[in-house]
């Protein structure tokens, strides 16, 4: 994972295995991106947080559970969070498990 400004890029494979490891270092990335959003705050809205997913490849349902779990880190950091480039099984699987309005996958 690695960040690009109010982007996060998420690659490689996402898994049970994995999840434990790159929570605590996602968790770091959104502090740093609301200490340092880029965008003026005031009363406009708040800045948003890319969780760009179009690099992520074999990856399980845990997958979905890190993506919520990166979703309410950012909105409790007073970011507006939204995810890019969710495809193929996994968004297949936010379709059946019924989360897929809460990740931004449409139909």
């Amino acid at each position: 994972m690695r960040r690009d400004g109010q982007v996060l890029y998420l690659e490689g494979a996402i898994t049970f295995a994995s999840a434990a490891s790159l929570l605590p270092a996602m968790e770091r990335l959104i502090a740093e991106c609301a200490a340092h959003p880029g965008e003026p705050k005031g009363d406009g809205p708040a800045p948003t947080l890319i969780l760009d997913c179009g690099a992520l490849v074999n990856s399980d349902s845990t997958a979905l559970s890190v993506l919520m779990a990166a979703t309410r880190s950012a909105v409790a950091a007073g970011l507006s969070p939204a995810i890019a480039g969710l495809g193929g099984q996994l968004a297949s699987l936010s379709r059946l498990y019924g989360i897929a309005p809460l990740l931004g996958v449409e139909g």
